[in-house]
Protein backbone atom coordinates (compact mmCIF):
# COMPACT_ATOMS: atom_id res chain seq x y z
CA UNK A 1 0.00 0.00 0.00
CA UNK A 2 1.22 3.14 -1.09
CA UNK A 3 2.56 5.11 1.88
CA UNK A 4 1.54 8.78 0.42
CA UNK A 5 -1.67 9.74 -0.53
CA UNK A 6 -2.39 11.06 -4.26
CA UNK A 7 -4.13 13.88 -3.87
CA UNK A 8 -6.87 14.26 -7.30
CA UNK A 9 -8.42 17.15 -8.98
CA UNK A 10 -10.00 17.47 -12.91
CA UNK A 11 -9.68 21.22 -14.14
CA UNK A 12 -10.54 22.71 -17.66
CA UNK A 13 -9.09 25.83 -18.76
CA UNK A 14 -12.15 28.04 -16.13
CA UNK A 15 -10.61 27.05 -13.17
CA UNK A 16 -6.95 27.50 -14.01
CA UNK A 17 -6.97 30.81 -12.08
CA UNK A 18 -8.20 28.96 -9.05
CA UNK A 19 -5.65 26.40 -9.41
CA UNK A 20 -2.96 28.62 -9.18
CA UNK A 21 -4.04 30.94 -6.58
CA UNK A 22 -4.57 27.02 -4.54
CA UNK A 23 -1.13 25.93 -5.53
CA UNK A 24 0.80 29.46 -3.83
CA UNK A 25 -2.04 28.98 -1.07
CA UNK A 26 -0.29 25.68 -0.15
CA UNK A 27 3.38 25.98 -1.95
CA UNK A 28 4.66 25.85 2.21
CA UNK A 29 3.18 22.97 2.50
CA UNK A 30 5.50 20.06 1.52
CA UNK A 31 1.87 18.38 -0.09
CA UNK A 32 2.71 19.48 -4.37
CA UNK A 33 4.76 16.33 -5.09
CA UNK A 34 1.65 13.98 -4.26
CA UNK A 35 -0.57 15.99 -6.32
CA UNK A 36 -2.19 14.86 -9.74
CA UNK A 37 -4.38 17.08 -12.31
CA UNK A 38 -6.27 16.03 -14.60
CA UNK A 39 -5.93 18.39 -17.71
CA UNK A 40 -8.15 18.74 -20.69
CA UNK A 41 -4.90 20.47 -22.77
CA UNK A 42 -1.57 20.98 -22.98
CA UNK A 43 -1.64 24.46 -22.68
CA UNK A 44 -3.50 24.21 -19.33
CA UNK A 45 -0.80 21.76 -18.38
CA UNK A 46 2.20 24.12 -19.15
CA UNK A 47 0.66 26.89 -17.13
CA UNK A 48 0.17 24.80 -14.20
CA UNK A 49 3.76 23.38 -13.97
CA UNK A 50 5.11 26.82 -14.38
CA UNK A 51 3.80 27.58 -10.92
CA UNK A 52 4.63 24.17 -9.40
CA UNK A 53 7.19 21.58 -10.98
CA UNK A 54 6.15 19.58 -8.12
CA UNK A 55 2.46 18.12 -9.46
CA UNK A 56 1.63 15.72 -12.01
CA UNK A 57 -0.30 17.57 -14.56
CA UNK A 58 -2.17 14.70 -17.02
CA UNK A 59 -4.01 15.84 -20.76
CA UNK A 60 -7.17 14.20 -20.73
CA UNK A 61 -8.05 13.86 -24.45
CA UNK A 62 -11.53 15.35 -24.58
CA UNK A 63 -13.91 17.43 -27.05
CA UNK A 64 -12.98 21.26 -27.25
CA UNK A 65 -16.40 21.93 -25.34
CA UNK A 66 -14.97 19.77 -22.26
CA UNK A 67 -12.13 22.20 -22.53
CA UNK A 68 -14.14 25.25 -21.10
CA UNK A 69 -15.92 26.08 -17.55
CA UNK A 70 -18.56 23.86 -17.51
CA UNK A 71 -21.60 24.38 -14.86
CA UNK A 72 -22.55 21.81 -12.51
CA UNK A 73 -25.21 19.47 -13.54
CA UNK A 74 -25.22 19.85 -17.23
CA UNK A 75 -24.06 17.59 -19.63
CA UNK A 76 -20.29 18.03 -20.15
CA UNK A 77 -19.78 18.67 -16.65
CA UNK A 78 -21.32 14.83 -16.56
CA UNK A 79 -18.72 13.74 -18.98
CA UNK A 80 -16.17 15.28 -17.37
CA UNK A 81 -17.10 13.55 -14.08
CA UNK A 82 -17.32 10.10 -15.58
CA UNK A 83 -13.52 10.26 -16.42
CA UNK A 84 -12.31 11.68 -13.02
CA UNK A 85 -15.05 8.70 -11.38
CA UNK A 86 -12.90 5.86 -13.88
CA UNK A 87 -9.54 7.58 -12.30
CA UNK A 88 -10.34 7.64 -8.58
CA UNK A 89 -11.54 4.09 -9.19
CA UNK A 90 -8.33 2.80 -11.26
CA UNK A 91 -6.43 4.36 -7.98
CA UNK A 92 -7.85 2.72 -5.37
CA UNK A 93 -8.06 -0.62 -7.48
CA UNK A 94 -4.02 -0.14 -7.09
CA UNK A 95 -4.49 -0.23 -3.56
CA UNK A 96 -3.53 3.65 -3.39
CA UNK A 97 -4.67 6.28 -0.99
CA UNK A 98 -6.83 8.67 -2.23
CA UNK A 99 -8.04 12.40 -1.88
CA UNK A 100 -10.28 13.84 -4.32
CA UNK A 101 -10.41 17.97 -4.32
CA UNK A 102 -11.22 20.61 -6.37
CA UNK A 103 -9.33 24.34 -6.71
CA UNK A 104 -12.00 26.61 -5.35
CA UNK A 105 -10.67 26.05 -1.31
CA UNK A 106 -8.79 27.89 1.10
CA UNK A 107 -6.75 25.77 3.00
CA UNK A 108 -5.32 27.28 6.31
CA UNK A 109 -3.64 24.30 7.28
CA UNK A 110 -2.82 20.59 5.70
CA UNK A 111 -5.17 18.15 6.68
CA UNK A 112 -3.74 15.34 5.14
CA UNK A 113 -2.57 13.74 8.93
CA UNK A 114 -5.56 14.32 9.92
CA UNK A 115 -7.10 12.40 7.32
CA UNK A 116 -4.14 9.32 7.81
CA UNK A 117 -5.10 9.28 11.73
CA UNK A 118 -8.23 7.93 10.95
CA UNK A 119 -6.77 4.66 8.96
CA UNK A 120 -8.30 1.46 10.03
CA UNK A 121 -11.14 2.94 11.53
CA UNK A 122 -13.06 4.01 8.76
CA UNK A 123 -13.22 3.89 4.58
CA UNK A 124 -13.98 7.31 3.56
CA UNK A 125 -13.87 10.34 4.80
CA UNK A 126 -16.30 13.43 3.55
CA UNK A 127 -16.83 17.91 4.14
CA UNK A 128 -20.31 18.04 4.93
CA UNK A 129 -22.61 19.66 2.69
CA UNK A 130 -24.81 22.36 3.92
CA UNK A 131 -28.25 23.46 2.54
CA UNK A 132 -30.02 26.59 2.25
CA UNK A 133 -31.01 26.42 5.82
CA UNK A 134 -28.55 24.63 8.05
CA UNK A 135 -24.66 23.78 7.83
CA UNK A 136 -25.63 20.37 9.41
CA UNK A 137 -26.66 18.23 7.62
CA UNK A 138 -26.39 14.61 6.29
CA UNK A 139 -25.19 15.62 2.91
CA UNK A 140 -21.52 15.19 1.80
CA UNK A 141 -19.56 17.38 -0.73
CA UNK A 142 -19.14 14.92 -4.08
CA UNK A 143 -15.60 16.78 -4.68
CA UNK A 144 -14.11 16.57 -1.73
CA UNK A 145 -13.54 13.69 0.05
CA UNK A 146 -10.72 10.70 1.17
CA UNK A 147 -10.59 7.35 0.32
CA UNK A 148 -8.83 4.30 2.02
CA UNK A 149 -8.27 1.48 -0.52
CA UNK A 150 -10.55 -1.03 1.38
CA UNK A 151 -12.74 -3.46 -0.01
CA UNK A 152 -15.63 -1.82 0.39
CA UNK A 153 -14.36 1.64 -0.90
CA UNK A 154 -13.55 -0.01 -3.96
CA UNK A 155 -17.01 -1.41 -4.60
CA UNK A 156 -18.40 1.70 -3.83
CA UNK A 157 -16.73 3.22 -6.10
CA UNK A 158 -17.47 0.94 -8.46
CA UNK A 159 -21.21 0.99 -8.49
CA UNK A 160 -20.55 4.73 -8.73
CA UNK A 161 -18.76 4.78 -11.44
CA UNK A 162 -21.54 2.11 -13.04
CA UNK A 163 -24.14 4.66 -12.55
CA UNK A 164 -21.67 7.65 -13.84
CA UNK A 165 -21.35 4.99 -17.06
CA UNK A 166 -25.11 4.43 -17.48
CA UNK A 167 -26.02 8.28 -17.03
CA UNK A 168 -23.12 9.41 -19.50
CA UNK A 169 -24.85 6.88 -22.24
CA UNK A 170 -28.21 7.91 -21.49
CA UNK A 171 -27.07 11.68 -22.29
CA UNK A 172 -24.76 10.71 -24.91
CA UNK A 173 -26.68 12.52 -27.79
CA UNK A 174 -26.86 15.70 -25.71
CA UNK A 175 -24.99 18.59 -26.05
CA UNK A 176 -22.45 19.83 -23.48
CA UNK A 177 -24.78 22.84 -22.45
CA UNK A 178 -27.69 20.98 -22.02
CA UNK A 179 -28.86 20.70 -18.28
CA UNK A 180 -29.75 17.02 -16.23
CA UNK A 181 -32.58 16.51 -13.99
CA UNK A 182 -31.28 17.48 -10.75
CA UNK A 183 -31.55 13.72 -9.49
CA UNK A 184 -29.12 12.80 -11.92
CA UNK A 185 -25.45 13.81 -11.20
CA UNK A 186 -22.17 12.29 -9.20
CA UNK A 187 -23.40 14.02 -6.01
CA UNK A 188 -26.58 12.36 -6.18
CA UNK A 189 -25.43 8.94 -6.67
CA UNK A 190 -22.58 9.18 -3.99
CA UNK A 191 -24.92 10.55 -1.17
CA UNK A 192 -27.33 7.76 -1.91
CA UNK A 193 -24.57 5.30 -1.35
CA UNK A 194 -23.19 7.17 1.76
CA UNK A 195 -26.59 7.37 3.46
CA UNK A 196 -27.22 3.60 2.89
CA UNK A 197 -23.49 2.45 3.91
CA UNK A 198 -23.25 0.82 0.60
CA UNK A 199 -21.28 -2.55 1.22
CA UNK A 200 -20.90 -1.66 5.06
CA UNK A 201 -19.15 1.69 4.31
CA UNK A 202 -17.62 2.79 7.63
CA UNK A 203 -17.78 6.74 6.30
CA UNK A 204 -16.94 10.06 8.78
CA UNK A 205 -18.60 13.57 8.25
CA UNK A 206 -15.58 15.20 9.07
CA UNK A 207 -17.10 18.61 11.72
CA UNK A 208 -18.72 21.76 9.85
CA UNK A 209 -16.32 23.94 12.31
CA UNK A 210 -13.19 22.20 11.26
CA UNK A 211 -14.26 21.96 7.29
CA UNK A 212 -16.68 24.31 6.30
CA UNK A 213 -18.42 25.53 3.09
CA UNK A 214 -19.30 29.01 1.76
CA UNK A 215 -21.75 29.76 4.52
CA UNK A 216 -18.66 30.18 6.80
CA UNK A 217 -18.19 33.92 5.15
CA UNK A 218 -21.56 35.11 6.05
CA UNK A 219 -21.27 34.01 9.58
CA UNK A 220 -20.95 36.68 12.81
CA UNK A 221 -17.27 37.75 13.14
CA UNK A 222 -17.74 36.15 16.40
CA UNK A 223 -18.68 32.71 15.36
CA UNK A 224 -15.73 32.99 12.69
CA UNK A 225 -13.39 33.51 14.96
CA UNK A 226 -14.24 30.73 17.61
CA UNK A 227 -14.00 27.85 14.75
CA UNK A 228 -10.39 26.56 13.67
CA UNK A 229 -10.63 25.13 10.46
CA UNK A 230 -8.52 23.47 7.82
CA UNK A 231 -9.83 24.27 4.81
CA UNK A 232 -12.60 26.55 3.83
CA UNK A 233 -14.58 26.07 0.66
CA UNK A 234 -15.59 28.90 -1.38
CA UNK A 235 -18.77 28.11 -2.45
CA UNK A 236 -22.34 28.96 -2.14
CA UNK A 237 -21.41 31.38 -4.78
CA UNK A 238 -22.64 30.85 -8.50
CA UNK A 239 -19.55 31.31 -11.00
CA UNK A 240 -15.65 31.31 -10.94
CA UNK A 241 -15.14 35.05 -11.46
CA UNK A 242 -17.48 35.91 -8.17
CA UNK A 243 -15.61 33.00 -6.32
CA UNK A 244 -12.27 34.73 -6.91
CA UNK A 245 -13.82 38.16 -5.89
CA UNK A 246 -14.48 36.96 -2.76
CA UNK A 247 -11.47 35.75 -2.44
CA UNK A 248 -9.53 39.40 -2.80
CA UNK A 249 -12.41 40.57 -0.29
CA UNK A 250 -11.20 38.08 2.42
CA UNK A 251 -7.70 38.50 1.74
CA UNK A 252 -7.74 34.62 -0.02
CA UNK A 253 -6.10 35.51 -2.92
CA UNK A 254 -2.53 34.88 -3.31
CA UNK A 255 -1.66 35.75 -6.96
CA UNK A 256 0.08 39.00 -7.51
CA UNK A 257 -1.83 41.28 -9.77
CA UNK A 258 -0.37 41.49 -13.68
CA UNK A 259 -0.50 39.25 -16.78
CA UNK A 260 2.35 37.12 -15.19
CA UNK A 261 1.61 34.20 -12.92
CA UNK A 262 3.45 35.33 -9.19
CA UNK A 263 2.31 34.03 -5.90
CA UNK A 264 2.10 37.32 -3.50
CA UNK A 265 4.12 35.46 -0.81
CA UNK A 266 2.97 38.73 2.04
CA UNK A 267 -0.89 37.44 1.02
CA UNK A 268 0.63 33.81 2.07
CA UNK A 269 2.68 34.95 4.85
CA UNK A 270 -0.56 36.59 6.56
CA UNK A 271 -2.78 33.32 5.69
CA UNK A 272 -3.99 32.57 9.13
CA UNK A 273 -5.32 35.53 9.54
CA UNK A 274 -8.67 34.69 8.49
Amino acid sequence: MSKEAVLVTVINDGYLPLAYNWLCNTKHMGIQHQVLVIATNQEAKEKLLSVSSDIKVVVLTVDKNLQKDQDFGHVGYIRLLVHRTELLLALLENRIETFLFEFDFLWLQNPLSLFKSYSGKYDMLFEQSSDKHSMVTNSVNGGFFYMFPTNTTVKLLQELYSRMLKLADRIKTWPPEKKISQGENDQVYLNDLVSKRYSGLKALILPHTVFPDGKWYSLPESERKSWKPYVIHNNWIIGNGNKIARAKEWGHWFLNNGSEIKCNFEAIRNINSV
